[in-house]
């Protein structure tokens, strides 16, 4: 429940920066935040599976597929839920995921 009222706030805020106006709410930015760090793990899941059959060392593959897919389903829900252009919208969600990405690369390397 913290770690979605984070991703709320962090996804509030690069919406407000990038569009210069205010924070778009909790609930629309917790239903975009959601959405993008749902398809992201759920992605990578998924990709596990079939990709240890295939390539034993796809790891980075999988990153930057469930990174890819992450980004455009938090665009779209950003674009849909928040009334935001799709170019930005596209901005604001990629700038989302990488900071997810960085964060949970900071939080292997740190345990």
């Amino acid at each position: 429940m913290l770690g979605l009222l984070i991703n709320a706030a962090v996804l509030g805020l690069i919406i407000a920066v990038i569009e210069q106006d205010e924070f778009p709410g909790w609930f629309n930015a917790g239903v975009c935040g959601f959405l993008a760090s749902a398809a992201t793990v759920g992605t990578a899941l998924g990709l596990t599976n079939g990709v240890d059959q295939v390539d034993p060392s796809g790891a980075l593959m999988i990153l930057g597929v469930s990174t890819a897919v992450g980004a455009v389903v938090g665009a779209i829900a950003v674009w849909l839920v928040c009334d935001v252009q799709p170019k930005n919208a596209m901005i604001i969600a990629s700038i989302f995921v990488a900071y997810k990405v960085a964060l949970s690369i900071v939080c292997h390397y740190a345990m």
